[in-house]
């Protein structure tokens, strides 16, 4: 069915209703009697959760695992490898402490601890003059980021991550993550005495990736798989995968998205992303490459377009390896107006992006519907990100991008983003979803299952993956057919 494309307003309950019926909706049947269900229980918010903690989700296409842990796991973490706090900003760092810090340890039984966990997360957090939920939330990370250091925390971080993600009713998640980068200095050395600025001019960037050949990229590139081989590892012994004792996250499939500092400079960004590339191409558990941290990074606002053809050179020379972008996580007033413009179309049509995240900024881009077009003609999907948008951007219902891509027909899934740090999960996304913009059943099951479609698992592994959600429904909807 062809329809007309909607103006870009805020888009009502009702204009849903001329959106193209979802391939997986039975109208008048099944998807009827579940929408019937919803509307018995919308009032009922014990009942509303419980159906949406049960509702089966396809996949969560977007988390970051420095974000994923919530603080409470992190705070025992700490204290069991005797880190230290620094007072007031509850800086985590390596012991032993001095008589100015605190002792992690002593933080189990401080009424110190509530303060410890709301820096280090969005918990109670009311924004202020001196601090946006923006400011706050990008600021944790820096906190704890050396509890998580260890290989062990990565593997453990993991488990906690996909025991969450399977009370969720989740069947994968791609997982948003830094490789380990062994030795970079010799990579940047190599680059400045061979290839000179050539990271500043698309035209030389072959000439970048030659030096970085040359000094040992691909040697190093096994060595990162080396040490995700251990952190799996320590992920697979902290769920006890394979023995009698498992638990329920060794069923959830996992993918992992190589992580890129945006705001680094242009020759780290480069190196780091040629590594990135380089271990995905030879290691099929890193699934894809994402460029991450602020977006109004001045970094990243200056450099966008030479990183979208960093991006567009790496694809060419490793076409096997997937991307999905953050792009358009911006809203009026974070940035100046001329930045709101164009960076998912760049993502899009520069990078080649499979995915972008977030894209909020939708409405800002020139020719948006254009580009919307191209992107649901392309099958480019763009992973929402609810609870995160709310929190750092401000978007709620009114300024929320998803409406504007569901009415484009552009194909979107549901994500976290950073669960741990916002405290929240993927049932709530949904639950989000339906009390914002009173989605039908179909809607939801179509994004659903969009998480397993655009999904950068193997083509057989999404068929097992497809499989299994389809089960995963058909029992769902029978605990309602009565």
């Amino acid at each position: 069915m062809r329809i007309r494309m909607l103006p870009m307003v805020l888009i009502t309950a009702a204009l849903f209703a001329t959106i193209a019926t979802p391939a997986h909706a039975t109208p008048g049947g099944t998807d009827a009697k579940m929408d019937a269900v919803l509307a018995s229980i919308d009032a009922n918010p014990i009942a509303y959760r419980d159906f949406f903690t049960r509702f089966p989700k396809g996949a969560d296409l977007h988390q970051h695992l420095s974000g994923a842990v919530w603080a409470e796991s992190m705070l025992v973490w700490a204290a069991q490898d005797g880190l230290c706090l620094t007072p007031v900003t509850f800086v985590a760092t390596a012991g032993p402490c001095s008589s100015e810090q605190i002792k992690a340890s002593s933080i189990l039984t401080s009424p110190l601890q509530p303060q410890v966990i709301a820096a280090w997360s969005m918990r109670l957090f009311i924004p202020s003059l001196t601090e946006s939920g923006h400011d706050h939330f990008f600021g944790a990370f820096g906190k704890y980021a050396n509890v998580l250091t260890p290989i062990n925390r990565r593997g453990q971080a993991l488990a906690e991550t996909l025991n969450q993600a399977a009370a969720d009713s989740l069947v994968r998640v791609e997982m948003k993550a830094s490789p380990y980068l062994p030795d970079q200095p010799t990579l940047l050395a190599a680059m400045a005495s061979e290839a000179p600025g050539a990271v500043s001019d698309p035209a030389r960037f072959p000439e970048a990736l030659a030096a970085l050949r040359a000094a040992g990229l691909d040697t190093q590139a096994k060595t990162s798989i080396a040490v995700t081989n251990d952190a799996l590892a320590a992920k697979d012994a902290a769920l006890g995968c394979g023995t009698p004792a498992q638990q329920p996250g060794c069923d959830v499939s996992l993918g992992l998205v190589a992580e890129v500092n945006r705001n680094a400079p242009r020759d780290r960004v480069f190196s780091q992303m040629a590594l990135n590339f380089a271990a995905a191409a030879q290691d099929p558990r890193w699934v894809g490459v994402d460029l991450v941290s602020t977006e109004d990074g001045l970094i990243a606002l200056n450099d966008y377009s030479l990183q979208m053809q960093m991006v567009k050179f790496m694809r060419s020379q490793y076409p096997g390896v997937h991307v999905t972008l953050h792009a358009g996580e911006l809203v009026p007033g974070l940035v100046p107006p001329s930045s709101m413009t164009s960076h998912i179309r760049q993502a899009v049509e520069v990078a080649g992006a499979e995915r972008i995240g977030h894209g909020v900024s939708i409405r800002s881009e020139h020719n948006a519907e254009q580009l919307m077009s191209v992107m649901r003609r392309r099958g480019v999907l763009v992973e929402v990100a609810l609870t995160s948008n709310e929190q750092i951007l401000g978007t709620k219902a009114k300024q929320s991008q998803l409406p504007v891509y569901l009415a484009n027909r552009v194909p979107v899934s549901l994500a976290t983003d950073d669960p741990g740090i916002e405290r929240t999960d993927l049932s709530e996304q949904y639950m989000k979803a339906r009390r914002w913009f009173d989605l039908s059943y179909a809607d939801l099951k179509k994004m659903s299952y969009n998480g397993i479609t655009y999904s950068f698992a193997t083509p057989e592994l999404r068929a097992v993956l497809k499989a299994r959600l389809d089960r995963a429904f058909t029992s769902f909807e029978a605990r309602y057919s009565n």
